[in-house]
């Protein structure tokens, strides 16, 4: 279905941010598509561990074997600081 990401490539995103060192606790992937594609960090919330979680969201039109590489990058910028 267009518009929503499936589980493959939640798996994918997840990956990525495994690799980075980041707890998957820490990562959370909106089910829904959206140009440009985002990753911002936000407040975690009184519910969470984290005070500060990293929402991503997969672009609609950009493959995501494409966007990963993007991914990768802006995820190392978080990591480092």
């Amino acid at each position: 279905m267009e518009g929503i990401i499936g589980i493959d490539e939640i798996n994918k995103v997840l990956d990525v941010a495994d690799e980075l060192g980041f707890n998957r606790e820490q990562v959370r992937v909106e089910l829904t598509k959206e140009d440009p594609g985002v990753v911002e960090v936000v407040d975690g919330g009184s519910f969470s561990q984290f005070k500060k979680i990293i929402n991503i969201t997969v672009p609609e039109t950009i493959s995501i074997d494409i966007w990963l590489k993007e991914l990768r990058e802006l995820l190392t910028k978080l990591n480092n600081g």
